[in-house]
């Protein structure tokens, strides 16, 4: 709405009718309406209620989504089924509604934005960043990622140099030194993805990974190492997946004050935490226990999930086998 200028003719310019001259700001008045206010507040809160719908839903089909993917090859029939008869739309195919949608309908462009800086970079596949890209046409980009991190076998990068293809002019550079994990984790975790080009710079408290097999009494060996590791602020036991984590919470939840993490933890004890290797993935502890639990071991495929869990350890990797 546009203001309303009130103008009487020049010829009727006296003082008294001056006074009698007004500008209307139409849109102010509209706004201050009481019943706008409350109508705009109604729609506010409704759009919340929608979004946060949106988002929950989102987030529950994504855990689905990557539970499902956790239990290999003891994934049956059923479940599949199960999944698709619901006719939800996988993360996955909405991307491609989503770019089409831009390409016939134009990609919402925001224009004030001038630096996207994109972290865990393996974890976007090829068509979010055509997308992000013609979102943000005028931005600079930093991307930073790990392509031994990325635990999603349905896009694979050989390198992030990639990328180059979608964003021109830019300029590769590969970093080749962790400052995380000291050279004895480091070399351990090399060996998992047969690396050699990380360098560890940290050279302080150099501790040996150590191995466990053939453990008869787990809730004994936990309870020994967690107590062993209390010297660290952060400690965190990393399984394969949830299922496992819930397992060990129940095992130990009586003993310690522990925090069983998902994709719904907001707030923990971050000095003793149970998580699955997926939701570990972008945090660090000082101290970490790797549970491979033989009936439900690292498979070929999924040697990055067990490359992440043991990446998080700063100081001291234990591994039990």
């Amino acid at each position: 709405m546009k203001k309303l200028l009130l103008i009487a003719s020049v010829l009727f310019a006296t003082s008294a009718f001056a006074e009698k001259v007004g500008v209307v700001d139409s849109q102010r008045a509209f706004f201050q309406f009481s019943e706008t206010k409350k109508a705009q507040q109604s729609l506010e809160s409704q759009a919340k209620k929608v979004e946060n719908e949106a988002r929950q839903k989102e987030v529950a089909l994504q855990k689905e989504y990557v539970a499902l993917q956790a239990k290999g090859d003891k994934l049956t029939d059923a479940e599949i089924k199960d999944f698709i008869d619901r006719k939800e739309l996988n993360y996955e195919d909405s991307l491609i509604y989503a770019y089409i949608k831009g390409l016939l309908n134009g990609f919402n462009y925001e224009g004030n934005i001038k630096q996207v800086i994109i972290d865990e970079a393996q974890d976007y596949n090829l068509l979010q960043y055509i997308i992000i890209k013609n979102i943000f046409k005028k931005a600079s980009f930093t991307i930073l990622g790990d392509i031994n991190q990325n635990i999603n076998p349905y896009y694979e990068y050989k390198s992030l140099e990639e990328l180059t293809n979608i964003f021109e002019d830019s300029i590769y550079i590969e970093l080749t030194k962790t400052y995380r994990s000291t050279e004895k984790i480091v070399e351990y975790t090399n060996k998992i993805l047969n690396l050699n080009h990380t360098a560890a710079i940290r050279k302080d408290n150099q501790k040996d990974v150590i191995i466990r097999k053939n453990i008869d009494n787990l809730k004994k060996i936990l309870i020994e190492d967690i107590n062993y590791l209390s010297k660290y602020n952060k400690t965190a036991i990393i399984t394969k997946d949830y299922d496992e984590a819930s397992k060990l919470y129940e095992l130990l939840k009586d003993e310690y004050d522990i925090s069983l993490l998902d994709y719904d933890t907001k707030r923990f004890n971050k000095n003793l935490v149970i998580t699955p290797a997926y939701t570990a993935k972008g945090l660090e502890f000082d101290s970490v226990i790797v549970y491979n639990n033989r009936e439900n071991s690292y498979k070929k495929n999924e040697k990055k999930l067990l490359y992440v869990a043991c990446t998080r350890a700063q100081h001291e990797l234990i591994i039990y086998n």
